[in-house]
């Protein structure tokens, strides 16, 4: 499963810089809801149970994501436009899909979702959903209707139960761009789908991430602001959950379209000037390390032929001297379900940190336990006792590791 939208380059760019870490001031008042010591804390086994993709015995071409059905992990493969099952011992049960345009084939297979007892993959290029058993069995497929108005991508939300799923539909176009570094923050629509019959049973707008955009013919480029806010949605077996990462703030929203609000106590720590710096430098380096790479031969309005990525990566400085910066850190870097029903929340990372704590919350979004994770950890799935984590072998092969959750 995707998470969305939470294209937090920054936020990961702070992970990478732990050599440079600086000492940050906590926050007065009450502990923080990550670090409740009086909430049960939840850890992850010492060895993975499950390792795919590590071998000849089954490769993964490239690996698109996965899901936890009932304990079972089921693999979604955009290199083959195939979807795997594995029993609990890792043994192939099942190979669906196939390249092409047929029921049950795929031209852009990248994600997959729990749905009732089986999954629902989605192709961005044929911009249709495939329901399918959790034996592998194929059962139908529901191709979403023509938009009005200029072609935006779609992805898969999640599903809402059996009975629902949840679409993204990404922005309406960087509308911002101009001649000077300019602040812009286009809106998402979130659409909840009967899983029968496509109708629309609710929508929604919710703001973007906040950016800097900035354009010089015939180039344009963007970057978010340092711990810029943005909105993110995560699907659940009961709802769809809601909400901005200034706040621990949610709106919670059923299949019929009735909506509650729930926030907890958040007190936003500060941000550092140090630790500001230290991230824009990160991302002034990053931008100019592009000038080296090969690229194609772009003209320029004076006529000159250069290197597009020596023209991006100029853009891209001059951008990221003039982004701004958030006097506070958001609340939360990410939002992830599990299959009983919590909402995971992501802290928001300071440069350095090897792990990050993640706060779970149960279906009524009341605080249920904590956990810590490595910073690094991609996370596909969390099922009822387990996480799906996406990996890397030796040879930069994908592979998808189950790892245990102990509930202390």
């Amino acid at each position: 499963m995707i998470r969305i939208p939470m294209p937090c380059f920054v936020a990961s760019l702070a992970l990478t810089l732990g050599a440079c870490a600086v000492d940050a001031p906590a926050p007065s008042g009450a502990t923080p809801l990550y670090e409740r010591t009086d909430l049960p804390e939840w850890t992850l086994a010492a060895e993975p149970t499950l390792r795919v993709g590590a071998d000849e015995a089954l490769p993964l071409a490239r690996l698109a994501d996965a899901a936890l059905v009932d304990g079972r992990l089921v693999i979604a493969d955009m290199g083959t436009n195939e979807v795997l099952f594995l029993d609990e011992s890792g043994a192939l049960t099942a190979r669906q899909g196939g390249t092409g345009a047929g029921p049950g084939e795929y031209r852009g297979l990248i994600q997959l979702a729990r749905r009732g007892d089986g999954v629902v993959a989605w192709d961005r290029n044929l911009e249709r959903l495939t329901f399918l058993g959790a034996d592998g069995r194929f059962e139908r497929v529901l191709t979403l209707s023509a938009r009005e108005g200029p072609p935006v991508p779609r992805m898969l939300g999640g599903a809402v139960g059996a009975d629902h799923v949840l679409v993204w539909e990404w922005g309406l176009g960087m509308a911002g761009h101009a001649p000077v570094p300019t602040e812009v923050r286009d809106s998402n629509r979130y659409v909840l789908l009967d899983a029968t019959t496509g109708q629309t049973i609710w929508s929604t707008w919710a703001p973007g991430m906040e950016m800097m955009s900035l354009r010089q013919d015939p180039l344009a480029t963007s970057s978010p602001v340092i711990y810029g806010r943005t909105w993110a949605v995560v699907s659940t077996t009961d709802g769809v959950v809601l909400g901005e990462n200034g706040a621990l703030d949610f709106r919670v929203r059923d299949g019929a379209g009735a909506e509650r609000r729930v926030e907890l106590p958040w007190e936003p720590p500060p941000a550092v000037a140090a630790e500001v710096a230290l991230l824009r430098s990160g991302l002034r380096a990053s931008a100019d390390a592009r000038r080296t790479r090969p690229g194609p031969v772009t003209r320029t309005p004076d006529g000159r032929e250069v290197n597009r990525n020596e023209l991006l990566a100029d853009l891209s400085v001059r951008l990221v001297d003039a982004l701004p910066a958030r006097a506070t850190l958001p609340a939360w870097s990410e939002l992830d379900a599990d299959a009983a029903g919590n909402v995971w929340v992501r802290a928001y990372p300071r440069p350095g940190q090897d792990t990050i704590p993640w706060l779970i919350l149960d279906p009524d979004l009341e605080p249920l336990a904590r956990i810590r994770l490595p910073a690094d950890l991609g996370i596909l799935d969390i099922g009822r006792d387990a996480m799906a984590v996406r990996k890397r072998g030796p040879f930069d092969e994908p592979i998808v590791e189950v790892w245990p959750l102990i509930k202390g």
